[in-house]
């Protein structure tokens, strides 16, 4: 089946990894996956984005040659565009949203024909917003069905969901809140096309239990990892309270890495510094996703902590594939009762703690520094977990059967004349 794929910036930048890991699955199983990033700005950062290289299409988001693309589309097709246009324009919640719309609109003009060229008998956008914006149009344009797939804070922007529900042949959401919360904003009426399909990850062989060399055995440090980036909602700041409560009480041969970068850098830095945990906790930046993943594998890293809360302005995590991999590799993960966590360790497959509660997150990582057998408990239900309900290549099979019932017929396409060249 050929597939077209619209992402944010993938294979691009340093964000989005897991739809890099879902594309080449897909091309594992045999489907033909062409992808199409909206805002393709930056290099290539992950070494595993390499591989989708050779099957994407760069066009920039603002050049002299994608407006006149678009005008030139316009003029072949007058009528329509001008009521795309329009619908666009009127539905749009407020000036920003039509604004960003408007230039979602004005690539689709620009390369909705390319789809057609190479034949994409489905369209699918990751995200909620410009992209499937983008997604929505080029199907209106060319008749190819279209479906997306909405994650957490894309659903709470609401753009245009009301409309992309009617338009799409289905929605996939990745958790049960996000459904639960879509169905409150598009209605009811839609839920025969939403369907609950988590994100995956790839299942490493099953690995022997971590020894625990922490603390309580007065052995080697206890290393937790933070796969996050240094965002309020991550709730980095609560974590540096845990530590300190931590080496306050006698634990003091524990190590804590933040791999992430952003805005809170120097902050969160001074903090560590003002509290003289210099010693404990270490700032190392954003690492490559490959890299991680063999951390992981080498039994680098005993336990993932994501301190995540909800900000004041309500944003929250969904279901943060950072645990879901440290699951995979039989590392147990404490995180917190916010957005969709629950649905992933409520459960006992994860340590779940109160959000903004540093004391109940110190207890914690404490009690899995001293306690071996509660430790190897969370282990293994963390990883019977992400088999049962996670694994990249079963939850992908269930995608293709999606895009399967709802595809062009071959004989709608033209041949395919154009190469992945821009």
């Amino acid at each position: 089946m050929k597939l077209a794929y619209v992402t944010v910036r993938i294979p691009y930048g340093d964000q989005e990894t897991f739809i890099i890991t879902e594309i080449k699955e897909l091309l594992r199983q045999k489907q033909s996956v062409e992808v199409f990033p909206f805002r393709p700005s930056g290099n290539i950062y992950h070494d595993n984005a390499r591989a989708i290289e050779k099957h994407t299409y760069r066009y920039e988001m603002f050049s002299t040659r994608i407006a006149v693309m678009a005008l030139c589309y316009y003029f072949k097709r007058p009528m329509t565009c001008s009521r795309l246009i329009g619908r666009i324009l009127t539905k749009s919640r407020n000036l920003k949203t039509r604004l960003l719309n408007l230039t979602a609109t004005i690539k689709a003009l620009a390369i909705a024909d390319r789809f057609v060229n190479l034949g994409i008998e489905h369209i699918h956008a990751h995200w909620g917003t410009r992209p499937s914006t983008f997604a929505l149009l080029v199907s209106e344009l060319t008749g190819i069905p279209w479906s997306m797939t909405l994650h957490r804070w894309d659903i709470y922007e609401n753009n245009l969901l009301q409309h992309k529900a009617y338009s799409a042949s289905f929605i996939r959401c990745i958790s049960e809140k996000g459904k639960s919360d879509l169905l409150n904003i598009v209605g009811k009426e839609f839920a025969g096309k939403i369907n609950v399909l988590r994100l995956g990850v790839n299942l490493p062989p099953r690995m022997m239990n971590h020894e625990n060399t922490g603390a309580g055995s007065q052995m080697s440090a206890f290393n937790i990892a933070v796969p996050a980036n240094l965002y309020g909602v991550k709730g980095h700041r609560y974590l540096i309270d845990a530590i300190e409560l931590l080496v306050k009480n006698g634990i003091k041969e524990i190590k804590c890495s933040f791999y992430g970068d952003g805005y809170l850098r120097e902050e969160l830095q001074g903090e560590i510094n003002r509290r003289r945990l210099d010693a404990n906790i270490f700032m190392p930046g954003r690492v490559e996703h490959d890299q991680l993943l063999d951390m992981y594998s080498r039994q680098e890293v005993d336990l993932v902590v994501l301190p995540s809360i909800v900000t004041k302005s309500g944003h929250h995590e969904g279901i943060p594939v950072a645990l879901l991999e440290a699951m995979a590799y039989s590392i147990p993960v404490v995180s917190t009762d916010t957005g969709s966590i629950a649905e992933l360790i409520g459960d006992g497959s994860g340590e779940m703690v109160r959000h903004s509660d540093s004391v109940s997150l110190a207890d914690a990582i404490r009690k899995l520094v001293t306690d071996q057998t509660y430790y190897d408990k969370l282990a293994m239900q963390g990883r019977l977990k992400v088999e049962e309900q996670y694994d990249l290549k079963t939850n992908v099979a269930c995608l293709v059967d999606l895009f399967a019932n709802f595809r062009c017929k071959p004989q709608m396409m033209k041949p395919v004349t154009e190469t992945p060249s821009d």
